[in-house]
C-alpha cells in the first residue's frame, strides 16, 4: 500500500512539473493574446455584475 501512495505522489508531482512548464511555454508565446482575452474577461464580468446589480430594479412586463 505504501508504494502505491509514493507511485500516485510521484505520478502527481510529476504531472504538476510538466503542466507548469506548458503553461510557462503557452503565456510566453500568446502572451499578448492572453492579456487581450483577459482584459475582455475582466470588461464582460463588470458589465454582469452590473446586469445582476441592476436586475432587482428591472420589472419583466
Amino acid at each position: 500500500m505504501l508504494l502505491g501512495v509514493a507511485l500516485t505522489l510521484c505520478v502527481v508531482a510529476l504531472l504538476t512539473i510538466f503542466a507548469r512548464e506548458w503553461r510557462v511555454r503557452s503565456w510566453t508565446r500568446h502572451g499578448a493574446t492572453l492579456a487581450h482575452l483577459s482584459r475582455l474577461l475582466e470588461g464582460a464580468t463588470g458589465v454582469a455584475l452590473l446586469l445582476i446589480g441592476l436586475a432587482p430594479f428591472v420589472s419583466v412586463i
